[in-house]
């Protein structure tokens, strides 16, 4: 470790010695402004190459390996959205029909269970009502929630 630490030192004075040296002999012009900078980018790259050594040491970042972990997280947290979505327009939609059933003078429990829709999101599936079945809601769900007969369940009690 103090070996490499002197080796470092020793390149960066000598460096320093001969770039100073180089510059004195040349005149002022373009050729000095070149060398000025050629000799700052070699003192620069001497003093950060002992951070090489620590970065060397460093795990590679895999971009590949990265847009996949967050494509795969998009997913999944698309995933969850829809299901999120899914159980309020599922709570929403049956408070809506009990509101209808209430206007009516019923009151059956209901449940809507959803399915995801062909754009995204989900869209009102099947509707179960524990109760006997009426006409006028059946015909409501139809014309109001797309919702035809073959898409309600009535449950006798």
């Amino acid at each position: 470790m103090i070996e490499s630490l002197r080796q470092w030192l020793v390149s960066l004075t000598a460096a320093a010695i001969l770039l100073g040296a180089a510059e004195s002999l040349v005149t002022q012009g373009s050729v000095r402004r070149v060398l000025r900078l050629a000799g700052g980018v070699v003192l620069m790259i001497l003093l950060l190459r002992p951070l090489s050594g620590i970065a060397g040491n460093l795990p590679q970042l895999s971009i590949d390996g990265f847009r996949q972990e967050t494509e795969q997280r998009e997913e999944e947290l698309k995933k969850q959205q829809e299901e999120a979505v899914g159980g309020l327009i599922e709570s929403e939609l049956g408070s809506y029909i009990w509101d209808k059933e209430q206007s009516l003078g019923l009151d059956y429990p209901v449940s809507v269970s959803t399915r995801p829709g062909a754009g995204g999101g989900s869209v009102p599936d099947r509707v179960s009502i524990d109760g006997p079945f009426h006409q006028e809601l059946s015909d409501w769900l139809t014309t109001e929630l797309g919702l035809g007969p073959e898409c309600q369940i009535w449950r006798e009690e």
